[in-house]
């Protein structure tokens, strides 16, 4: 499906609901794509006479560090006050992704590549979301069809982030649309071997896991998300080569214990996914871990199962959670 909103007539009147100062924002824990997206989409909106800034929920990522440091860009400044401001939403539209105070803010616009969150305005705003890789992959569209010019270093930053959550294309998440615009970018940004570029990338981030304690890691990648009167924790890891990363299991399985204590959940998933061996290592704790397991397919091996395929949180460990949770 695709749903492309403005939700109001026309784009001049979108942009007479966007003051000035509008801040631009990914969710919490922000990836490549969600960093990307907010610098992206505020240079979009400043080109269009509408001052707007990107801000963060978190810190990057070793793999958006060197991402923003390849092309000569740096970090969103972190904000946890949304109060008062205008507020638009990159690489996710959910609650519980979202600021914590966006209820105070006045919420404005929404890029995203997920399904929709249940976000609710008092307003008609800008909403363009698509089924593709990445919100990345939408944006290049959107230049284009504004006229908005993407220079090389820009396309860079767009061109990481459609590698990042496609995983250079191996991501069942992967489309059409994000191949050739992977493309497009590359040409733009003078990057010759997407393939190569990929694997920096990942490296890059690889490299910084090894040094991180298990807390850190549980951490790094991880979202919250409300399926029927449950909260499910869902972190993933992902590597091109895994293994050092599943002899931490048992110390991986401590910290989702205590993660799912911190944020008071009812399951805790891991997922380690092996882009090498094309699939991911999953295990689930907590009260309702037996429901998860029996959702995912997983045996109760303590730690966890391991399942071919399986490399898309998005596409293939939500939807099987929600529906054994939607009751």
């Amino acid at each position: 499906m695709s749903l492309w909103l403005p939700v109001v007539a026309s784009s001049s009147n979108v942009q007479s609901h966007i003051p000035s100062d509008v801040l631009v924002v990914g969710h919490k824990t922000p990836d490549t794509d969600a960093i990307v997206s907010a610098i992206a989409v505020a240079r979009l909106k400043s080109a269009q006479g509408i001052p707007a800034r990107a801000v963060a929920q978190g810190e990057p990522n070793a793999e958006t560090r060197f991402v923003l440091e390849k092309f000569g860009f740096s970090a969103p400044p972190v904000q946890s006050d949304f109060a008062g401001h205008e507020v638009i939403l990159v690489d996710h539209s959910d609650a519980q992704l979202a600021p914590d105070d966006l209820g105070k803010a006045k919420l404005v616009g929404i890029y995203d590549h997920h399904k929709l969150g249940g976000l609710a305005t008092d307003e008609p705003i800008e909403v363009i979301v698509k089924p593709w890789g990445s919100t990345a992959t939408i944006l290049y569209e959107v230049f284009n069809q504004e006229n908005v010019k993407i220079n090389p270093p820009l396309a860079g930053l767009l061109l990481s982030a459609v590698l990042s959550d496609t995983r250079v294309f191996r991501s069942p998440t992967t489309t059409e649309h994000d191949k050739r615009i992977g493309k497009e970018l590359a040409l733009i940004a003078g990057v010759s071997d997407l393939e190569a570029y990929g694997l920096q990338m990942l490296q890059a981030y690889n490299e910084d896991m090894a040094r991180l304690d298990d807390a850190s890691l549980v951490r790094l990648d991880f979202k919250i998300f409300k399926m029927g009167a449950q909260k499910i924790g869902i972190a993933q890891l992902e590597a091109f080569d895994a293994e050092f990363l599943t002899q931490r299991l048992p110390g991986l399985r401590q910290a989702l214990d205590q993660a799912l204590a911190d944020n008071q959940l009812d399951v805790m998933v891991l997922a380690v996914t092996d882009l090498n061996r094309d699939g991911s290592t999953i295990l689930a704790v907590g009260p309702l871990a037996a429901r998860a397991q029996s959702a995912l397919g997983l045996s109760a091996d303590p730690l966890g199962t391991f399942k071919p395929g399986v490399l898309s949180r998005k596409r293939q460990l939500v939807p099987p959670l929600e529906s054994a949770f939607k009751s």
